[in-house]
């Protein structure tokens, strides 16, 4: 929480041409431009014009008012900031080096000598320009620019004076000496001297001081183990800190692991010392909260550890409190500045946008809606804070992180259950960058054409891979194996394969590795020869694991191959997934969906027929650089490939119990050649009856939300109507052959789009590829609208797309 403000003054800084405060170390950092306290939360705009939101019980939002607001709310004054502090109440300073401080005042916190509560901004008392202030629980502290310490309010200690009775105006912390840097917790304060050392003083309860014991300090006493500091955070119950060298130490309670030691919910876990935050990262910025932390790597991507009830750590769940650092979920975003309060975080990204994540119960996110597990733009347009005038980042600052996958529903964050994670990360932290490249890759990850035209003969003569030259295929040669031909790595599963589906097993080395086609949902993806029919062959484990295993032993000196797999072996869960998708497609014969012909249970993989003209993504971008496909892609052949692929969804969710794709996308159907479409890709199918019990999201996995409907992103139960919101999307792409919201910066974008009814842009007939003057459009472009309609009730089911897609071919 922003009980502690950040010093912008640390170290060799200075006032900028128009007053504001840079930070001249670590790729100047900005300190004090967004500020999360216990429930409210405010920053300073670019141009100096400061807003606050969330809850306004005591008048915190400095407006006049009593009113809490879920959008940001300009502080009354009009006046031009340079550094903001939100706790139990707020404070600031101004460009001129005034200080103020709002809302409640009793113990007079707010530091102008009386102890009633303030609305807007109050003058604190006393004389001389300040350069840096913090609001804590009920205490407040600040720097002058002469480098003297003063703290006010309630003192149990915190006020540093060596006295316990409450101060109502600033009073100069004992010991004298020259400051650099302060912070207030609830009932403590720390801070930096010039000479770069640490003390800390008030309560102490559970070791927040850092000196080596429990009993509280009236004075400043001096953090143990010495060292040099440059930064200090004091949250509700413990600290954080980072040293000279860049790294991070925590220290006090540490009950759900907010001190980022791996520890936490054991006797013993708290530490009245400080203690190393783990993950081997350098650090510009950390911030303690209530029970959470977060900070800033040197690469200036976000992580936060500790408690996670409403999703404040960012990172795509809720619930499960987590003891080491774990990466804000923002794809591509870096950061100038994060702030953690109670239950909730912001921060500034180096693009001048804030964003907040958490609970929303009084609007302290910034916009309406429900709590958030990733960052949700604040609302209102401009750039906010001094980032955004150096910002070398090259991101636009017009490119919001906002609307959020994980917008969440009911506190829980769009990752519905509790352990659960987000839709994209949860599963597949290797595809949180979502794009179609990372998603839809062509012919191996080497980004090769997609593969062409080849008939069965063609693919049969073709010559075997050497599979030296793929660390993939290495790493499953160098596997042990028992006699049974399982390998005990992945022989282990909490499922198994019915009886009458064991005739359909083969042995890895039955098949003949061909080429490697690209990456599926779930896996790696290569061309095979089994018995004698070519066969598309998909591993299900992870294949990044194996080539770091591969890379180990080729790197490693003196070691075999075989001493050195053991690293980052795939886990049960490969077994599991395998056990699940061959009990999901191997009853399903139909012409529409894509066969399977056998699996493997060492390595774990799937056979699929071979469909030789790739994905149905794969199709129309080659029509657009292809005049080949081009001409073979007549209106009349594409309606027909889309009645195509609404018979193979006709086919799931008619069987008993309906299945499920929650995944479906062009680059998961796939083209025969005869231009047959095949529904494939049922990785993350599920029967309706389970589906029904889990959210859209717990097991959404790999899904891209340039396809998913808004209710899946919003965390409601996955229904029969996602799938045809997708199928929607794949109904455009027949139509555009372009890539869903390739008009679109990021994907926050995407999402926010979709949760507010945008959709990707129909283009004006002339710009549409393929048409002749006779094709009518108008039919089939109501029939996307309806099946990407916003309310699941409203779009119709696969055996009415089916039938109309079919009368569309007699037309």
């Amino acid at each position: 929480m922003k009980l502690a403000l950040f010093a912008a003054v640390i170290a060799g800084c200075l006032l900028a041409a128009n007053g504001r405060v840079l930070l001249q170390s670590d790729g100047d950092l900005v300190q004090g431009q967004v500020s999360a306290g216990v429930d409210q939360a405010c920053s300073i705009k670019s141009d100096g014009a400061l807003f606050c939101w969330g809850l306004n019980a005591k008048g915190q939002l400095g407006d006049g008012t009593y009113s809490s607001r879920s959008t940001p709310t300009s502080v009354a004054g009009n006046a031009t900031w340079m550094q903001i502090s939100a706790g139990y109440h707020t404070c600031g300073i101004k460009k001129d080096g005034t200080a103020f401080c709002w809302g409640d005042n009793d113990y007079g916190r707010l530091g102008d000598g009386k102890k009633v509560g303030r609305t807007i901004p109050s003058a604190i008392a006393g004389v001389g320009a300040w350069t840096q202030i913090s609001a804590g629980g009920v205490h407040g502290c600040g720097i002058k620019v002469d480098e003297t310490a003063w703290c006010w309010g309630f003192n149990d200690g915190q006020v540093g004076d060596g006295t316990a009775i409450d101060k109502s105006i600033p009073t100069a912390v004992a010991g004298g000496g020259s400051w650099m840097q302060i912070s207030n917790g609830e009932y403590h304060t720390c801070a930096i001297k010039i000479d770069e050392t640490l003390l800390c003083w008030g309560r102490n309860t559970e070791g927040r001081l850092g000196d080596g014991s429990t009993s509280d300090q009236l004075l400043p006493t001096s953090v143990a183990g010495g060292g040099t500091w440059k930064l200090v955070s004091a949250g509700r119950a413990h600290t954080c800190g980072i040293k000279t060298d860049g790294t991070a130490w925590c220290w006090g309670s540490n009950q759900y692991g907010a001190l980022g030691d791996g520890k936490g919910k054991e006797e013993g876990s708290n530490s009245t010392t400080p203690q190393l935050v783990l993950g081997g990262l350098k650090w510009l910025q950390v911030d303690a909260g209530s029970s959470s932390s977060c900070g800033i790597a040197s690469d200036r991507k976000g992580w936060c550890w500790g408690w996670n009830g409403k999703g404040e750590l960012g990172d795509g769940t809720s619930g499960t409190w987590k003891s080491e650092p774990v990466a804000l979920y923002a794809p591509g975003i870096t950061w100038s500045e994060i702030s953690t309060g109670f239950g909730f975080a912001c921060g500034i990204t180096n693009a001048g946008m804030v964003a907040c994540w958490g609970s929303n119960t009084y609007g302290q996110l910034g916009s309406k809606g429900p709590d958030a597990n990733s960052a949700q733009k604040v609302s209102g347009n401009g750039t906010w804070g001094l980032a955004a005038e150096s910002d070398t980042s090259g991101m636009s600052s017009e490119a919001p992180i906002g609307a959020i996958i994980g917008g969440v529903v009911g506190g829980i964050a769009i990752i519905a259950a509790v352990t659960s994670g987000l839709i994209i990360h949860r599963r597949r932290k290797a595809a949180a960058n979502i794009n179609a490249a990372s998603t839809v890759k062509a012919d191996s990850a080497n980004g090769r054409p997609a593969p062409g035209l080849e008939d069965s003969a063609a693919v049969l003569s073709m010559s075997t891979m050497n599979k030296s030259s793929d660390p993939v295929l290495q790493w499953i040669a160098s596997q042990p194996k028992q006699d049974s031909g399982i390998s005990m790595r992945f022989s282990s599963s909490s499922y198994a394969i019915p009886d009458h589906l064991k005739a359909l097993e083969f042995a890895w080395d039955d098949a003949r590795i061909l080429k490697p086609l690209g990456v599926g949902s779930f896996g790696d993806v290569y061309l095979a020869e089994l018995h004698h029919s070519p066969v598309a062959l998909k591993l299900l484990f992870d294949a990044k694991a194996a080539v770091t295993a591969v890379n180990s032993a080729s790197t490693a000196a003196g070691l075999s191959n075989n001493n050195a797999q053991p690293v980052n072996n795939p886990s049960m869960a490969s077994t599991d997934a395998l056990v699940k998708e061959v009990c999901v497609m191997a009853p399903l014969r139909h012409q529409n969906v894509a066969l399977l012909v056998g699996y493997c249970m060492n390595p774990p993989c799937v056979a699929l027929e071979y469909a030789s003209r790739g994905s149905l993504f794969d199709v129309l971008q080659n029509g657009n650089t292809d005049s080949a496909v081009a001409a073979e892609l007549t209106w009349r052949r594409r309606l027909a490939m889309a009645a195509d692929a609404a018979a193979g969804m006709l086919h799931l969710h008619t069987r008993a119990p309906p299945i499920l794709h929650r995944d479906l996308k062009s680059p998961n159907l796939l083209v025969a050649a005869d231009w047959t479409v095949k529904v494939a890709d049922m990785g993350l199918s599920k029967l309706m009856d389970e589906a029904n019990r889990d959210s859209a999201v717990t097991t959404g996995g790999a899904a891209n939300p340039r396809w998913l409907a808004p209710e899946v992103l919003n965390g409601d139960n996955t229904t029969a109507a996602a799938d045809v919101f997708s199928f929607g999307v794949v109904l455009w792409e027949l139509l555009t052959w372009k890539l869903p919201w390739s008009d679109t910066p990021t994907v926050w974008n995407i999402v926010g789009n979709v949760l507010k009814g945008g959709r990707p842009a129909l283009p004006p007939r002339a710009e549409l590829p393929g048409l002749k003057p006779s094709d009518n459009l108008d039919a089939y472009t109501a029939l996307i609208q309806r099946c990407w309609a916003q309310e699941p009730s409203a779009r119709p089911d696969f055996n009415s797309i089916a039938s109309e897609l079919r009368a569309l071919q007699s037309v």
